[in-house]
This record gives structure tokens, C-alpha cells and sequence, in this order.
């Protein structure tokens, strides 16, 4: 009964080792699984973090990419208007050189028609002199 007993007691003592045993693997694992998921679930997070950074990024990009194109018209349309400009500027320019020339001419000739009159004039006086 002794030898029974003490092989029985042996028994237990090994399936509580082995009860232990066990209770701690699965502890063990329970742990590694729930430090798994904290690292899958931070790995997560950077992920989202990272999404987000990125489009925030395109969204900055964009935006800049929207004011540039709207100063390269900008740009454009000034560099029309200085043009249109400086033609009109130098159309005016040959106006006003024309009419320069055209005055300068009338009054050549305004001159030479006052000296053949004052000329006549002084022709006539000098005739009406001598008679």
C-alpha cells in the first residue's frame, strides 16, 4: 500500500509538474503574443502617422504647385501687357517723330513763303521808290 501510495503521490507530483510547467509556457506565450500586438499595433500607428504625413505632403505640394502655376500666368500675362505697351509706346514715339518732321517742314516752308513775300514786299517798295 505504501509503494502504491508513494508511486500515486509521484504520479501527482509530476502532473503537477507538468501542470506547472505548462501554465508557465502558456504564460510565456500569452505574453510574447500580447507583445506582438502591442509592436503591431505602435507599427500600425506609424503607419497611419506616416499616411498622413505623406498626405499632408501632396496636399503642401499640390498647393504649391497650384501657386506656382497661377504666377507663371501671372508672369505671362504681365510680360504681354509690357509688350503691348512698348509697341503702343513706340507707335506713339513715330507719331509724335512724324509730326515733329511735318512741323518742321510746315515751318520751312511757312519761313521761305514769309522771306519771298517779304521780299516781294520790299521789291515793290523799292520800285514804287524809283518811279
Amino acid at each position: 500500500a505504501t509503494t502504491i501510495i508513494n508511486t500515486a503521490t509521484t504520479i501527482i507530483n509530476t502532473a503537477t509538474t507538468i501542470i506547472n510547467t505548462t501554465t508557465t509556457i502558456i504564460n510565456t506565450a500569452t505574453t510574447i503574443i500580447n507583445t506582438a500586438t502591442t509592436i503591431i499595433n505602435t507599427a500600425n500607428t506609424i503607419i497611419n502617422t506616416a499616411t498622413t504625413i505623406i498626405n499632408t505632403t501632396t496636399t503642401i505640394i499640390n498647393t504649391a504647385t497650384t501657386i506656382i502655376n497661377t504666377a507663371t500666368t501671372i508672369i505671362n500675362t504681365t510680360t504681354t501687357i509690357i509688350n503691348t505697351t512698348t509697341t503702343i509706346i513706340n507707335t506713339a514715339t513715330t507719331i509724335i517723330n512724324t509730326t515733329t518732321t511735318i512741323i518742321n517742314t510746315t515751318t520751312t516752308i511757312i519761313n521761305t513763303a514769309t522771306t519771298i513775300i517779304n521780299t516781294t514786299y520790299n521789291n515793290i517798295l523799292l520800285y514804287d521808290t524809283m518811279l
